[in-house]
């Protein structure tokens, strides 16, 4: 659903594509409700226990846990955190998980959890400058549209706001296609670059 919005900000607001994407939003919901099962639904849709459906219940119970247990961690060592890779046998070790090595259920989280406020704030930086890198890329597409890839930096662009976006509902720190996005954006930025020299 974030996908179309982002699209259509990034093209500009005209009508025939704010109709294109309204109605791109409309199918989507269409298709979601008819295709997805219920279940599904009710689960992507609960934050808080219900009591209503045992599994959606205890599935929201244990993504509290986990992200109660990264809190934990983090107050355990704030500054410099626990250790890159050691949250879940530490989390293991708590009387509170039972016994199961749990993740954080949030990049964010995990990263405070397990590199402390250096390394959150190492990553959100990070974050930035990807983001600053492509705004400038996309600056220098206008100046040298012979090299023809102000697609790829939108499409980048887009995608690295989802990753920052899924961030807060998964571990995506440490994934393969977070390291795709910092290399296509370093590779594009150079391309530009070297482009606007010429001129």
């Amino acid at each position: 659903m974030l996908l179309p919005l982002l699209l259509l900000g990034q093209s500009g607001l005209r009508r025939g594509r704010v109709a294109a994407v309204v109605v791109l939003l409309v199918l989507s919901i269409g298709l979601s409700l008819v295709l997805v099962p219920q279940s599904i639904r009710h689960r992507l849709g609960t934050f808080l226990p219900t009591y209503e459906d045992e599994a959606v219940s205890q599935s929201t119970e244990l993504r509290l846990l986990m992200q109660s247990l990264g809190l934990n961690r983090f107050w355990e060592s704030p500054i410099i955190g626990v250790g890159i890779g050691n949250l879940r046998w530490m989390n293991a070790m708590d009387p509170i998980s039972g016994g199961i090595p749990l993740a954080a259920h949030n990049a964010y989280l995990l990263a405070l959890a397990e590199g402390g406020v250096i390394l959150l704030g190492a990553y959100l930086l990070l974050f930035w400058q990807t983001f600053r890198d492509l705004g400038r890329t996309l600056k220098l597409s206008a100046l040298t549209p012979d090299v023809n890839l102000k697609w790829l930096v939108l499409a980048t662009r887009v995608n690295l706001i989802l990753l920052l976006v899924f961030s807060i509902f998964t571990d995506t720190w440490k994934e393969f296609w977070f390291l795709v996005i910092l290399g296509t954006t370093a590779v594009l930025s150079r391309v530009y670059q070297e482009a606007a020299e010429q001129l």
